[in-house]
């Protein structure tokens, strides 16, 4: 009679075990379904973020190439020579960067801008 009675208590206390068990189990299924959700989430914007980054990669190598072909063109068109101290452009003679005072502003404009 005892045996039995402490028999149904240990399968109570089994079954609360085996249902938290459970319980515990749902739980876990849900938080590994989110996770896996999370994943391939984070995978979607790894593969934009890498995708933008190449646009941007190919964006900047073209900007680079632009850039070098104008300056080529502007050398061709307003051609820096030195001459001595100076620079000219078109044998107008520049003043220095850091100071333009005492230079005729026709032929610093004429010189910058290859105004005529």
């Amino acid at each position: 009679d005892r045996l039995a009675i402490s028999l149904r208590s240990e399968n109570k206390g089994l079954e609360k075990i085996r249902d938290d068990v459970a319980t515990k189990a749902v739980e876990l299924e849900g938080k590994l379904s989110q996770l896996s959700e999370r994943e391939k989430s984070l995978e979607r914007e790894r593969q934009a973020h890498l995708a933008k980054k190449k646009t941007l990669f190919d964006m900047k190598k073209r900007l680079t190439f632009r850039r070098s072909d104008l300056l080529c063109q502007l050398n061709e068109i307003f051609p820096i020579a030195q001459a001595g101290e100076h620079c000219s452009i078109l044998n107008i003679q520049l003043p220095p960067a850091e100071k333009y005072s005492g230079f005729d502003d026709v032929k610093v404009g004429a010189a910058l801008g290859y105004v005529v």
